[in-house]
């Protein structure tokens, strides 16, 4: 194999060693912060800032157990945006109202992944200095010493084609149950 090509093999390995790691710290972080449910009560708060519609919007039947999120609480943590909008439009007969209301929760949802950006590069950061994963180095250490990049670069194509590699659960018909038997 052509030696940029095992070198940037080397380097997607160590990316791909090190994203799950971010990605459960993150979702650590983020549970311990409460921040769905905290981001979830905030836009509500601003969402129905009419005393008169909060009432018949925490009662209606799809938010349920979302009173205690409008309490401050972190019971919910997710609500799908449709049983919000089907809520205010239970309560709300007012068109140009629901459209705005549906934007806010676009803003929700937008506010909900800037901070788990901000958080994922505060966590990446913190594990490339913790674990010294310096592309520089690790690029160049690749670049200098070709039978590791070519080892490298030779163990990945025979994981690929390994059965493991495959998707088993693809032409299962229920592929998320094929996936929790595994």
């Amino acid at each position: 194999m052509n030696a940029a090509l095992d070198v940037a093999i080397g380097l997607m390995l160590m990316y791909l060693v090190l994203s799950p790691f971010c990605t459960a710290i993150n979702e650590f972080v983020a549970n311990m912060m409460a921040l769905r449910a905290k981001t979830l009560n905030k836009t509500l708060s601003k969402l129905i800032d009419n005393e008169d519609l909060k009432l018949p919007f925490y009662n209606h039947g799809l938010i349920g157990g979302s009173k205690a999120a409008s309490s401050g609480g972190a019971a919910v943590k997710q609500m799908p945006a449709s049983n919000i909008r089907d809520a205010m439009i239970g309560c709300i007969a007012v068109a140009k109202a629901t459209s705005t209301r549906c934007a806010a929760m676009d803003r929700l949802s937008g506010a909900y992944k800037h901070n788990l950006q901000t958080i994922s590069i505060i966590v990446g950061l913190c594990l490339a200095v913790a674990l010294n994963a310096d592309t520089v180095d690790v690029g160049a250490a690749l670049w200098k010493d070709p039978s590791m990049a070519a080892g490298i670069g030779q163990s990945a194509s025979q994981f690929v084609a390994s059965p493991t590699a495959k998707p088993q659960c693809a032409a299962d018909p229920d592929p998320a149950k094929c996936i929790s038997r595994r």
